[in-house]
């Protein structure tokens, strides 16, 4: 029975983990944006770490969530303990989807224009470095 329990804990995990990618990639692509002047010169841990660990974090209570649903009133079984600590309400996975599908779209359409908006001022000006314009053509490739 636990072989079947963690497989079903197992495939949530990684259809959770597939739907907040797209979160991530615009974390990733939000944070080239802004630190444009220096994203390819300078190493920053915490732009690959912050996602990941969301994700990680985010799917893996979710998959447990979903294969236990509320937690049993039986004391003898761990599951009970386990599942007491996890649990998360539907309405909150509802909302934590619909964070991850609405909310990014949102922030991507801004960056885009955004980035647009600042790939015309590189036309006009000679201020920006060859490093730059690569950066923002990669941020307007990425959409």
């Amino acid at each position: 029975n636990i072989i079947v329990i963690s497989a079903s804990v197992l495939r949530l995990y990684q259809d959770y983990t597939i739907v907040n990618l797209f979160p991530a990639l615009i974390f990733e692509r939000l944070c080239a944006t802004i630190l444009i002047r220096d994203y390819e010169k300078k190493r920053r841990f915490y732009i690959s770490a912050i996602p990941l660990l969301f994700n990680f974090t985010i799917s893996l209570l979710s998959g447990i969530n979903i294969v236990f649903g509320q937690p049993r009133f039986n004391p003898f079984e761990f599951i009970f303990i386990f599942s007491d600590f996890v649990y998360i309400s539907n309405p909150v996975i509802f909302g934590l989807l619909f964070g991850t599908a609405i909310v990014p779209s949102i922030i991507s359409v801004g960056i885009v224009v955004f980035n647009k908006r600042r790939y015309k001022n590189i036309l006009l000006s000679s201020t920006y470095s060859l490093s730059e314009k690569y950066q923002l053509k990669e941020n307007l490739r990425a959409f």
